[in-house]
């Protein structure tokens, strides 16, 4: 709204921090909703000690259980994104992770410029929620499969932030110490860019129509 003048720039600080902690304190509720199924899924497990045989074979050793420590990046995932690494599913990178992230959200902006421009036969404001809610699902189902799919930098970075204060200490690292940058640059890239297109292939065009019909 900033680059397009309809918000002051002074305003952009507040309203930046107000989403943060709002994905801060939505998270925290969420964490108290289901912290008892997380921690359940999440307890220490145990393992059994074994030693190698003539390199070939395993036999257990006085069949010692040892703890293993189990905070997982499987609920870890439930608070921000990460690419899609596991086995038989293939990898994505930092670049990939990027440029999903500018094209979902570019599509994002464009159609939201489209839903509230006057020249368009535009939604009445009762119903454009409904509509950009939509929006934001098929956004998720077409570009969801890389790394889920923040297009917002508060949904990304204030609920991993919450997930590292409670508990999650790698999720900062994972899979790279870059990772956690992609979902806060690539928005924003992307929002500019979804507006920029829009005004300079659409909304100048309707611009000059709707003068036409003031004339």
């Amino acid at each position: 709204m900033a680059f397009r003048k309809e918000l002051p720039w002074r305003k952009v600080g507040p309203y930046i921090g107000a989403q943060m902690i709002g994905a801060f304190l939505a998270t925290w509720l969420v964490y108290l909703v289901y912290a008892e199924q997380i921690e359940y899924y999440d307890r220490p497990v145990t393992k059994q000690s074994t030693q190698l045989v003539d390199d070939a074979a395993a036999v257990s050793t006085n069949s010692v259980l040892v703890p293993v420590s189990r905070k997982s990046m499987e609920t870890a995932a439930i608070w921000a994104t990460y690419p899609r690494d596991l086995p038989h599913q293939g990898y994505v990178s930092n670049w990939t992770g990027l440029l999903d992230q500018i094209v979902g959200t570019a599509i994002l902006l464009l159609c939201i410029c489209a839903m509230v421009d006057k020249g368009n036969m535009a939604p009445g404001s009762n119903v454009a929620p409904i509509t950009i809610g939509l929006i934001v699902f098929m956004v998720g189902m077409a570009f969801g499969s890389n790394c889920g799919y923040a297009i917002n930098p508060a949904r990304d970075l204030s609920p991993r932030l919450f997930s590292y204060i409670a508990g999650w200490k790698d999720v900062f690292m994972i899979p790279n110490t870059w990772w956690y940058i992609i979902p806060v640059v690539g928005p924003v890239i992307g929002g500019v860019l979804g507006v920029v297109i829009y005004d300079q292939l659409i909304s100048r065009f309707n611009s000059d129509s709707l003068d036409r019909d003031l004339d």
